[in-house]
């Protein structure tokens, strides 16, 4: 089962930096978290790619609580990689 939420203020939400921060400490070697800033119109964003199966199940439930609890949404999906943006 994957980790817990992380706990934050609603006046201090993690930052996506933060958040890949949180997923590679969790998921270790099954995820690759690359942040990219605002250098573009796509972005910032969040790109973790993961090794498959179980792992990505974990961490996309783990995505879709960062969308409840702060200013990110997840906002694709694929069989690998999972992208969260600044909402």
């Amino acid at each position: 089962m994957g980790p817990e939420s992380p706990s934050h203020s609603d006046a201090n939400p993690p930052t996506l930096a933060a958040i890949g921060d949180r997923l590679s400490a969790n998921y270790g070697d099954d995820v690759l978290v690359s942040h990219y800033d605002d250098d573009t119109e796509m972005t910032p964003m969040l790109s973790v790619t993961v090794n498959g199966g179980r792992t990505r199940a974990e961490v996309l439930r783990d995505a879709f609580e960062f969308e409840r609890q702060t200013a990110v949404r997840v906002s694709s999906v694929h069989r690998h990689r999972i992208v969260l943006r600044e909402a």
